[in-house]
Parts: structure tokens; sequence; C-alpha cells
């Protein structure tokens, strides 16, 4: 039996991997669309630089999964009423133009995961007006609205993963 535990960032799976805490991890590394991503190289590079990462992980295989993005708000918004838009820098990077196209004056801030988005969106953590670019299972998992799919600039986008194996 195996417990899946979420991190919010590169760095905390990889301080899983590395505590014993997670016997697998996987890490986002490259969107076809949003380029490498920065967080993920930064906390691998980190770790290599104190020589942990040699000693404690190893990758274990790479894998590529399309990339499918959804703008999502409460139940009871007004999708009219739209001041604010929250998501990853990833998942804002890969829906630029349909963000420029069709929300000029929404503003835009960068959240550090779009599932803690859609999260913090439901447990009023967001402001009144908020909307949130995420997976569509967060609709009926977080019980939100979706006000439109598939909003990805790319309808090829993929990102690449690593998934990664503490070595005990």
């Amino acid at each position: 039996s195996y417990n899946m535990l979420y991190a919010i960032s590169s760095k905390q799976v990889l301080d899983q991997l590395c505590n014993g805490e997670s016997m697998l991890g996987v890490l986002a590394i490259s969107n076809s669309t949003a380029g490498v991503v920065a967080e993920s190289l930064n906390a691998l590079s980190i770790l290599a630089e104190t020589a942990d990462l040699v000693k404690k992980v190893h990758i274990l295989d790479y894998l590529s999964i399309p990339v499918r993005h959804s703008l999502l708000c409460k139940n009871n918004q007004d999708i009219n009423k739209i001041t604010d838009i929250y998501s990853h820098s990833q998942a804002l990077a890969q829906c630029k133009e349909f963000l420029s196209n069709t929300y000029v004056n929404i503003n835009i801030h960068e959240y550090p995961d779009t599932a803690q988005a859609a999260r913090d969106l439901t447990r009023n953590k967001l402001p009144a007006g908020s909307a949130v670019i995420a997976h569509s299972n967060c609709i009926d998992k977080y019980d939100l609205k979706e006000i439109k799919s598939n909003i990805q600039d790319n309808p090829n986008n993929e990102t690449s993963f690593i998934v990664l194996k503490a070595i005990n």
C-alpha cells in the first residue's frame, strides 16, 4: 500500500526524497510552450551542489503528458465580474495568448500551484471576483464551475517529467 504526499514545490519533492519521507517523486522539467521549468532545475542544481542528489536520488523514468488547462470559478461567481485570475507561472505562460485576447483588463497573479489555487479559491483564501487556471479535475474535487476548457495556447501542449527514486 502506498500513500501519496502532495508537494507544492520542486524543492519540497526533492527534500521528501532525500529525507526518506518519499520513495518516488515526480518533477516537471520542460513544457512545449513555456520551455524549461526553472523551479525544478534550480532545485536540482541546489541539491547537486550539496552532493545529495547523486547519493540519494536517481532518475527512474521520463514521461510526457498532454496539458489541458481550464478557467474555473466558484459556482456562484458571475463570470462577467471576474477581476483576478490566479495560477502557477507555467500555466499562465501556457495560456498567455488566451488571457491577453479574452481578459484584457483582468489582474493576473502567479500562485505556487494550479491545484492549490483551485483549493484556495474554494476556501475563500482568494479575493471575491477571482478565477483560477487549473486542470478540469479540480471542478468536482473543489466544487467549481468551468468557464472555459482547453484554454492553453498550443493545442499540442505537453509537459515532460522525470520520475525520481530515493536510494536507500
